[in-house]
């Protein structure tokens, strides 16, 4: 037999492993769920069964003389031997929980809606268990005042330290523990109400923004901006909230900044550093509102370009172009001067554009001094000065 022949007879006779069929990467949450389940009925089934078990033998033992000298084992055996009564208290606790539960479901479908996109799935199963807990403790405590008792020292000796983040949760809170009391009370007309009214209410509240301030452009802009850092909306989307008259206003002056930002970009001084800001003056036209304006500006370092002026409606807008050191950003004081330069004045408005812009000029690119050159849509400067 050659060496060939022998090797293709050991491995015809090596049994060959068995196949392990894969499971899907989605079925393996399904299939642990499952055998928890599976795990947690046959523990209630064990646990059934030797409870009858405990009953025959407390039966046998039931039926000794010993028995009678031992009043509490006794006592003992003969209410769990009561079949009649642990039935009755079976059903009316069966039907106090399942009734409390069912209230309970609207207070956490009406939690889980009011939270829109900022669900809290620990807390809504929370609200549910909740009120069924409360319901199984009246249950216990009937109108024994030594149990309650009791139960104000255990309940005292637990520390709670979770903080509700939004005040209105505690409501819902107070919501669970009371649907709870009546169904533990027996009083399922009061548990019945109390969700159905309270559920009504909170509805309502929530449909119409009760008490929720009117949504103006600067708290709409705060919440965009607030959505946006969190990732949940994405600069277009939150340019589709806006209504047609707010979206123009916003694309005006976005590409009124990204005018700037160019222009800034083009424009060097002899240091080689950029303009980083931009002073926007209104006044009525008067010639001397503007040369109290340049008056100012030419005292102050910011070395400042004149961009652009415009004539509209009997107000007459000036565009200034420099430069303020980054502890002087904003310039309060000379924005002060200016908006006191002259009666004619209107309105001041600074513009920053730090960030926007590299600092410095590339050395190898054009150097451009003066900012007439740098205006190519905008009317000359001799022109504006006519007007």
């Amino acid at each position: 037999m050659t060496a060939s022949s022998a090797a293709a007879a050991v491995t015809d006779s090596t049994p060959s492993a068995p196949r392990v069929s894969p499971v899907a990467p989605g079925l393996r949450p399904r299939v642990a769920r499952a055998v928890q389940l599976a795990k947690m009925v046959a523990y209630f089934g064990l646990l059934l069964l030797g409870a009858k078990i405990l009953q025959e033998i407390l039966l046998e033992i039931s039926n000794t003389e010993y028995m009678a000298e031992l009043s509490r084992v006794s006592g003992m055996a003969a209410s769990i031997l009561d079949v009649n009564k642990n039935i009755d208290d079976l059903t009316i606790t069966l039907f106090a929980l399942t009734i409390t539960f069912l209230l309970s479901l609207p207070v956490a479908w009406v939690h889980t809606l009011t939270k829109g996109d900022t669900p809290e799935p620990s807390l809504t199963q929370t609200l549910i268990m909740l009120s069924v807990i409360v319901a199984g403790v009246m249950l216990l405590l009937e109108d024994n005042l030594a149990r309650s008792f009791s139960l104000v020292g255990v309940v005292a000796a637990v520390r709670y330290r979770n903080t509700l983040k939004d005040p209105k949760d505690a409501v819902f809170v107070f919501l669970s523990l009371g649907i709870g009391m009546a169904g533990g009370l027996q009083a399922y007309h009061v548990a019945l109400l109390l969700s159905m009214f309270e559920c009504a209410i909170l509805l309502v509240l929530w449909m119409f923004q009760t008490g929720a301030p009117a949504m103006g452009e600067t708290s709409l802009f705060s919440a965009l901006k607030e959505r946006e850092k969190k990732g949940e909306r994405s600069p277009a989307e939150a340019m589709a909230w806006l209504t047609p008259e707010a979206r123009g206003r916003v694309e005006a002056e976005l590409e009124q900044q990204s005018r700037y930002i160019n222009l800034a970009a083009m424009v060097a001084g002899q240091s080689g550093k950029r303009p980083n800001c931009v002073v926007v003056v209104e006044t009525d036209g008067s010639a001397d509102a503007r040369d109290a304006i340049n008056t100012e500006l030419e005292e102050h370092r910011g070395r400042w370009r004149l961009l652009g002026a415009n004539d509209s409606g009997g107000v007459s807008t000036l565009e200034f172009l420099g430069r303020v050191p980054k502890k002087r950003s904003p310039p309060l004081k000379l924005l002060e001067r200016l908006r006191h330069a002259a009666p004619g004045v209107r309105h001041v408005e600074f513009r920053s554009l730090r960030k926007m812009i590299a600092d410095k000029a590339d050395p190898d690119a054009p150097e451009v001094t003066d900012a007439v050159d740098t205006v190519a849509t905008a009317k000359p400067i001799a022109e504006r000065a006519t007007h």
